[in-house]
């Protein structure tokens, strides 16, 4: 039983390499003729799709390449010499299969197999015969073996994964300048390393300024920030590391007024911290600190600071549909607008009884029609 179950697994693998249906392995002929390595059985089939079928899956079970002579089908023919010329590791059985692509994907198949780059030189396409090679060379990491590599995009590439993998700038100097070339390497590894000196290699001073920004997140402080030249950036490294700390001292550096407003914004909500959000100097960024805080904290609390009723609405309003908590619209001093929260309350948390607070005999109804609705869906 063991036997028969080792042989059915070998023909269904063999079927799958050779892209034969999945029928075919209830096929008996078939089933006999790669079981005996007979492909006279294959040739008394009439079916010619069925025939050639079972020709490429014989041919490939033996590793016999004569017999994919007698195949006509152009598509199963190729496929035919390339199953056994994988098998084989044998590069001069890819010569027989027609088509560049096809012969260069064989070429591809037996480099990776062996790991050989040699193998990929022999492919007509540059950009796939590059792409073979890096992937060698990267899973490898030898960067030696990329300079084998004739097109520029495979072999910066090459160069740039196996120089992270390894966390060695000296890699990176074999790969043209560019943000997403050179200057991206030395960053990538400035970052994982959290080594700032790595930036200094970097010739462009916008991309040694990011560069140091990276590092100076990466290590979770801001004391690398005041050596960024740029503005923007070190008003931006600042931002980062004081949102990401909750802590508004690196907010405080901050030169530009609403780069400034929004750290403080970003601190406030994640430290729950009312008073930050009175610090803002921009309205409407207060003004939305203000709602971000209600929402976080389920109270309307800040709410009640803003000036202006119809922010004061929208903000207990915005408070207590996302925390379906019909207490919250108590704050709310209109009555119309006071019933309007009650019901969008009671819609989203499907609870009808919230619709008894609700004064106005039409609204009330129509919250509770509209409950009933929801709550059915």
């Amino acid at each position: 039983m063991r036997k028969l179950s080792l042989l059915s697994l070998a023909f269904f693998s063999a079927l799958t390499i050779s892209g034969c249906g999945f029928l075919d392995f209830l096929d008996a002929d078939m089933n006999k003729a790669i079981k005996k390595g007979d492909p006279k059985i294959c040739k008394k089939m009439e079916d010619v799709a069925r025939r050639e079928r079972c020709l490429v899956a014989v041919a490939t079970e033996i590793k016999n390449e004569k017999i994919c002579d007698d195949i006509t089908n152009k598509s199963k023919k190729n496929n035919c010499f390339s199953n056994i010329a994988v098998a084989k590791e044998n590069l001069s059985l890819c010569e027989k299969i027609e088509g560049k692509n096809f012969v260069d994907e064989c070429y591809g198949s037996i480099a990776q197999k062996t790991k050989n780059p040699d193998a990929c030189l022999k492919m007509k396409n540059e950009a796939a015969a590059g792409t073979c090679i890096s992937k060698i060379a990267i899973e490898a990491n030898d960067e030696s073996l990329c300079k084998k590599i004739k097109e520029d995009i495979a072999l910066d590439e090459c160069y740039s994964k196996i120089a992270v993998n390894k966390n060695d700038p000296d890699v990176c100097k074999n790969i043209k300048k560019g943000e997403k070339g050179r200057e991206g390497c030395f960053s990538e590894i400035a970052e994982h390393m959290k080594d700032e000196k790595i930036c200094d290699e970097i010739e462009d001073d916008l991309l040694k300024d990011a560069c140091i920004r990276s590092v100076a997140v990466a290590q979770g402080g801001d004391l690398l920030c005041e050596k960024i030249e740029n503005k923007r950036q070190r008003d931006a490294c600042y931002q980062q590391i004081g949102i990401a700390n909750s802590d508004e001292n690196s907010c405080n550096k901050i030169e530009n007024e609403r780069d400034q407003d929004s750290c403080y914004a970003g601190v406030a909500i994640a430290k729950e911290d009312l008073a930050l959000c009175q610090v803002i100097e921009n309205k409407n960024l207060e003004k939305k600190c203000l709602s971000d805080l209600a929402k976080k904290t389920k109270s309307s609390a800040s709410c009640l600071i803003l000036d202006d009723s119809d922010d004061r609405y929208d903000c207990s309003y915005g408070a207590a549909t996302s925390s379906k908590d019909a207490s919250l619209c108590e704050a709310i001093e209109k009555k119309g607008t006071r019933d309007k929260c009650f019901h969008n309350v009671a819609v989203r948390a499907k609870d009808i009884a919230v619709c008894s607070n609700i004064k106005n005999s039409a609204e009330k109804l129509s919250c509770e029609k509209s409950t009933t609705l929801k709550k059915a869906q």
